[in-house]
């Protein structure tokens, strides 16, 4: 008898952390469509001067919740894995944002009511922003906690979306303005910040504990991940402190101006931490005392990863040269160059993003605090130094230095002398030639950066896809990956 045909082979499950990694990435492209859009809508109807006003507003809101909320929260996913119920690690975390974001509004709404020249209401929706946002950094951690990824693709898409109907419907019906804008910004978080609690508390209680089980003390917490409070304060400043720099040093312009080379730069900046936010649950369940952090991460892997990461940071160079003024208009031509010379250094990052996951699960996040510190340092120095006489280009070049200097010490810490050699020189290969074309944005020099982005990316996800498919690929291997040679 013939053989009976075999079943069809169906093709092997996503590991879960590419699995955790699509979800996000996908969530994340789609909100990143709605913020263009949004930018767009905003820079276009608003003009440079009032979009910088907008961006001004949206700096001191992350003020408030991102320096309250996203160190505080983040020992949620980490001691949930050690053995913690949500609840326990949630409820101390909150006591803690909590605290913290009263401290940061402290000091942030008085720079509020100087930047925006004691306008009460802008003052009031800037503090209802911040506090909304600070709900956001509670929900995505407890998400995060119990790998919801979709919940947080879901939540993100909704929120930027509804911000966007809100701006397209009030600049239908009204001249718009950065009041109404603000009012959009503010009025999105609110509904977003309320369903989405709801739709957490369906899958997982945020307060209430099992009987007879107490919150975690808050010195545990802190223990925990207390330095990170430094790495947050250091990523803020190096993230929000040239808008408000500009803003305090030259033209108001200047500022909107600025401020969507940065969209730009920050749309591709979050879309690699996401890494961060996928890696970090897994690598803690694998993290032990004797466990450095190297050998969470495999070389094999992370040498085409990076060189992928920079060939795709190339062709989102190329591409915008063509469409930001197609996108933005005339008034935004400045705004090219320093967006580029942002994405030259943002091309070195996808090491910097798995070193900073597997530091994290391994409770090294000291070594981070002296990053952050040191990157902080160098931004703020250059800022000050270079704004008053170079306008928009000057927090490029601190950006793209300072990108430079913590992802190099960072990587040397981690890797070793050896494969940080080896993982920046392949990044440089598109970082450099962006960075060039930042100060001749010629037809052919476009094109060049695109072609060569994509002989270059082609081959390394070729590379990656091949060792992703072997599973004996665990970490680095060989001592020169972690110490210097």
């Amino acid at each position: 008898m013939p053989d009976a045909p075999s079943a069809p082979r169906r093709a092997p499950a996503l590991p879960p952390l590419a699995r955790s990694l699509s979800w996000l990435s996908l969530g994340y492209l789609t909100r990143s469509a709605a913020n263009l859009a949004l930018v767009a809508v905003l820079a276009l109807d608003l003009g440079p001067s009032e979009y910088g006003d907008v961006s001004v507003f949206l700096a001191l809101g992350a003020g408030i919740a991102y320096l309250s909320g996203s160190w505080a929260f983040m020992a949620v996913p980490v001691l949930s894995v050690g053995g913690r119920s949500v609840p326990e690690a949630f409820r101390p975390s909150l006591v803690l944002a909590l605290a913290a974001a009263g401290v940061c509004a402290a000091a942030v709404l008085p720079l509020g009511w100087i930047f925006f020249a004691h306008d009460f209401a802008l003052l009031a929706l800037l503090g209802l922003y911040g506090v909304c946002l600070l709900a956001f950094q509670g929900l995505y951690a407890v998400c995060q906690a119990r790998s919801r990824m979709r919940t947080i693709a879901g939540l993100g898409i909704v929120e930027r979306t509804v911000t966007l109907l809100l701006v397209v419907a009030l600049s239908l019906g009204f001249e718009l303005t950065t009041h109404l804008a603000a009012l959009a910004i503010a009025g999105s978080t609110v509904i977003v910040a309320v369903v989405g609690t709801q739709v957490v508390r369906r899958f997982t209680p945020l307060l209430d504990m099992a009987e007879g089980v107490r919150a975690l003390p808050l010195r545990s917490v802190m223990s925990t991940i207390g330095p990170m409070a430094i790495v947050t304060t250091g990523s803020y400043a190096v993230a929000w402190i040239d808008i408000l720099l500009l803003e305090a040093l030259r033209d108001g312009a200047e500022v909107g101006i600025y401020a969507l080379s940065y969209n730009i730069f920050t749309l591709v900046l979050q879309l690699g931490s996401l890494w961060i936010v996928v890696a970090l649950p897994e690598h803690a369940r694998e993290a032990s005392p004797d466990v450095a952090p190297a050998d969470l991460l495999s070389q094999p892997q992370l040498a085409p990863a990076t060189i992928a990461w920079a060939a795709g940071v190339g062709l989102v160079a190329a591409t915008s040269v063509v469409l930001m003024p197609v996108a933005f208009g005339d008034e935004y031509t400045d705004s090219i160059g320093p967006t580029l010379l942002l994405l030259s250094g943002t091309a070195f990052l996808a090491p910097f993003f798995a070193s900073v996951a597997a530091m994290i699960a391994t409770q090294r996040a000291r070594v981070l605090a002296w990053v952050a510190v040191l990157g902080v340092t160098i931004n703020v120095t250059l800022d000050l130094a270079l704004i008053p006489p170079l306008g928009v280009w000057g927090p490029a070049v601190a950006t793209t230095a300072q990108v430079l200097a913590t992802t190099t010490v960072l990587l040397l810490v981690v890797l070793g002398r050896t494969a940080t050699l080896r993982l920046l020189a392949g990044a440089a290969t598109v970082a450099i030639p962006t960075g060039l074309v930042a100060f001749s944005t010629s037809s052919w020099a476009v094109i060049g950066l695109a072609v060569l982005s994509t002989s270059l990316g082609a081959p390394a996800l070729r590379r990656l896809r091949r060792t992703a498919k072997r599973p004996e690929i665990r970490r680095l291997e060989g001592d020169d990956h972690y110490t210097n040679a």
